[in-house]
């Protein structure tokens, strides 16, 4: 058995890769098929390599051979464009799956001209309709799957229809069909007919809407799987006196919190950073000397800062740029509580590293009928309200207080280690996959007749559709 991977949306491919084969001995085609895109968060080497960004805008258009070994590992498992490094075996994306040459010079002249104008959307249109009916479409092979991850691919290719041999897995990208908008009408539709020609869909976000919209795409065909993740022995990490120190100066305080999730609290991208901001004003409203420790990117940014200066805080916030995996980890080493998205009652890779690492960590929850489909609930304090934030994140800060930060963190350690191998293990992932795989490779797979929530029958508790 083998499996393809076209697209990487946050890193989920390059981890499902790693995994299949040391859980599973799955082999995967490599490289992964990027299809163009060089972001450096989306670079296998962002959750691998250890290193430091220091400089915001290098991870738009990062420069991975002045890092030797972060290049190596990208030119291995992804077909990023990196000449100065050679790796033995390592072949570029085959011609049939080309973007047609026309695509690229017309977004450019649209980008540049005819963005947001509606009187241009026909034209749009009608080119973009073209392209998608030039893309070539994915051959499929008796004994290997492929697996489309998210929509990175639609520009390129598509899956046979009908498609015996695809899957497809989404990132939080099946809540997008959701969306209003003319100008991603198009991108949506050939979106939804992509997971309607595949197999099986995985979904790994499990927020209300999202799994509505899975079941009126796919009725039957699809379930839920934990985000492809692999642990890494060099986690977690100790805390640094002196850096720690350094944040505690520079934000004037005696404990820290830490906001690594993006600035973006627009409607069709609701990471609910608008609420941490404001539990933050609240937390130093109510004389609790906490300063602030966020990452400096998301759609809102500009108006993040300008709501902290308007609230006299900008003193006691502490401004760092993006962080590959292992720089956050060592950053949440460095803190005594960590913030992540509290717009959707779904979870992804930043709250893994945060439960893998230990430190005491806030964030929404699921709701109960995602909790049903994994077997129970995450082992995180759940908050979705301002008030719920400042309440629970005050409790923990004035427990490290009386208690002890370091018994309080390894209280909290051993608690979420237990759930990341017990509950959200790789071998989980890994065995969800094969069963569907083999079932398609024999022919004794049966579109519509999904499991749900296999993933909590794996585990012996309540399945979907059940009383929890």
């Amino acid at each position: 058995m083998r499996v393809r991977h076209f697209g990487n949306t946050a890193n989920n491919a390059f981890h499902n890769a790693l995994l299949l084969q040391e859980y599973e001995g799955i082999e995967s085609v490599l490289p992964v098929s990027m299809f163009g895109l060089e972001h450096g968060m989306s670079a296998p080497a962002w959750d691998v390599v250890d290193f430091d960004v220091t400089d915001p805008a290098w991870v738009a258009r990062p420069e991975w051979t002045v890092i030797p070994e972060a290049a190596a590992i990208n030119s291995k498992y992804s077909d990023l464009k990196i000449a100065a490094v050679a790796t033995p075996g390592h072949v570029p994306l085959p011609g049939h799956y080309r973007r047609p040459n026309f695509l690229p010079g017309f977004r450019r002249w649209a980008n540049a001209y005819v963005a947001g104008k509606r009187w241009a959307q026909p034209l749009v249109d009608l080119r973009t309709r073209q392209g998608f009916e030039r893309r070539p479409i994915v051959p499929e092979e008796d004994d290997l799957v492929n697996i489309f991850y998210g929509p990175d691919s639609l520009s390129w290719l598509k899956p046979a229809q009908p498609s015996a041999r695809t899957v497809s897995l989404e990132h939080g990208t099946v809540r997008w069909l959701g969306g209003t908008g003319s100008d991603q009408a198009l991108l949506r539709k050939a979106y939804r007919e992509q997971l309607q020609r595949s197999m099986h869909l995985w979904v790994t976000n499990l927020d209300p809407r999202t799994l509505e919209i899975a079941e009126d795409v796919v009725p039957g065909r699809w379930s839920v799987l934990p985000h492809p993740f692999m642990l890494d022995s060099r986690v977690p990490f100790a805390e640094s006196p002196e850096k720690r120190g350094a944040l505690l100066r520079q934000t004037g305080s005696d404990q820290l919190v830490l906001l690594p999730s993006s600035q973006n609290w627009s409607k069709d991208h609701d990471k609910g950073s608008i609420k941490a901001l404001t539990a933050f004003i609240e937390l130093r409203e109510q004389g609790i000397p906490v300063g602030l420790v966020a990452v400096e990117w998301g759609l809102q940014l500009e108006e993040s800062k300008a709501l902290l200066k308007s609230a006299g805080l900008s003193e006691h916030v502490a401004w760092v740029p993006p962080m590959a995996r292992f720089g956050l980890q060592r950053m949440m080493a460095d803190v005594d509580v960590v913030w992540d998205q509290f717009g959707l009652e779904a979870f992804g890779a930043l709250a893994l590293r945060a439960v893998e690492q230990g430190t005491p960590f806030v964030s929404r929850g699921l709701a109960p009928i995602g909790e049903r489909l994994i077997g129970g609930p995450v082992p995180w304090i759940h908050a979705a309200t301002v008030d719920d934030i400042v309440r629970e994140t005050a409790a923990v800060l004035d427990l490290m207080g009386s208690g002890g930060r370091d018994v309080v963190i390894a209280t909290t350690r051993a608690h979420y280690r237990s759930w990341l191998l017990d509950r959200h293990s790789p071998a989980i992932t890994g065995a969800l996959q094969r069963d569907v795989y083999s079932k398609i490779l024999d022919g004794t797979f049966e579109p519509g007749s999904s499991v749900p929530g296999r993933w909590s029958e794996l585990l012996g508790e309540a399945s979907y559709g059940e009383e929890s």
